[in-house]
Formats: C-alpha cells, sequence, structure tokens
C-alpha cells in the first residue's frame, strides 16, 4: 500500500505490541504467511541494513504469539499449549534438504504448498489442500437458503 517499513525494531525496545500477518488478498499479493513473513524480515533487514536486526526467530514469534498478543487472544491462540485452541499447521520439509536451524528453515524456505494439513482447535481442517470436514452439499443448500431470504427481505 505504499506506506512504508514499520520500524518494528524501535516498537519492540519501546515495548509497543507487535503482530504480523496476512490480512488478506486485498493488500497481497498472494495470502501466503511465508512469503508475507520473509518480506517482512527482508523490508526491515533492508531499512536497517542489517540482518541482525531482526531473526527468524522473531519474525515468526510476531506470526504466532506477537499477533495472538496483539489481537487479545494470547489466552486462547499464539502457541502450543494445554487450554489452547490447538490451531497449527503441518509443514512437509522434503525440499528443505539438511535443516541446521528450524526457525530459519521455515522463515527463509517454507511457502503455501509446504503446508500439508491445517488444524483449528486441533481439528484436521485441510489435508493436501483439499479440506477433510466440510459437507460440501449442506453449505450450497444454506447459501442458497440465505439468498432467497436476502432477496425476498429486499423485496419487502
Amino acid at each position: 500500500l505504499a506506506s512504508g517499513t514499520p520500524d518494528i525494531p524501535d516498537y519492540l525496545a519501546r515495548g509497543i505490541r507487535v503482530g504480523m500477518g496476512v490480512d488478506g488478498q486485498a493488500s497481497a499479493d498472494r495470502a501466503d504467511p511465508w512469503e508475507n513473513l520473509r518480506m517482512g524480515l527482508y523490508a526491515v533487514r533492508a531499512k536497517y541494513e542489517d540482518a541482525s536486526v531482526l531473526s527468524p526467530y522473531d519474525v515468526i514469534r510476531l506470526h504466532t504469539q506477537g499477533s495472538a498478543d496483539v489481537l487479545g487472544a494470547a489466552d486462547k491462540v499464539g502457541s502450543l499449549e494445554v487450554g489452547k485452541f490447538g490451531d497449527f499447521i503441518v509443514v512437509d520439509p522434503i525440499d528443505f534438504g539438511v535443516v541446521f536451524d528450524a526457525y530459519a528453515t521455515l522463515a527463509f524456505l517454507a511457502a503455501q504448498e509446504h503446508m500439508t494439513a491445517i488444524y483449528v482447535g486441533g481439528v484436521l481442517k485441510v489435508q493436501n489442500g483439499q479440506t477433510v470436514s466440510i459437507d460440501y452439499r449442506a453449505v450450497q443448500k444454506e447459501v442458497k437458503t440465505r439468498v432467497v431470504a436476502a432477496r425476498n427481505l429486499r423485496a419487502n
């Protein structure tokens, strides 16, 4: 949106809570959380001309725990802990080669196509790019019912 690069290291040093993530396809070329993470990391490093100013661990933490904190939901999401919702993804590292630093590998190599499963509330929702627990006929019927109801409201 050409609004500049936020000074994330300064914000963090001042105690400002920071979260990062994809907010929608209207403001991102591709709704790929890994690409978003990587571009944010590169932009901040370029702003400072210093690769050490923000680490892969930092940027992954800002995308998970940081975003949960900013949204006031850190007690429910943002990390895998007993009592939290259990939203997480499974990444297939097949293309990554030898992994020396898991955070750097995820930040620099992972992409949307490496996500093999998505769990929401601890329940498998997507596996290998396909939803697994959605009854599309029921959804289609519900959508049709709502469209008819909306047309009827507009007509009255």
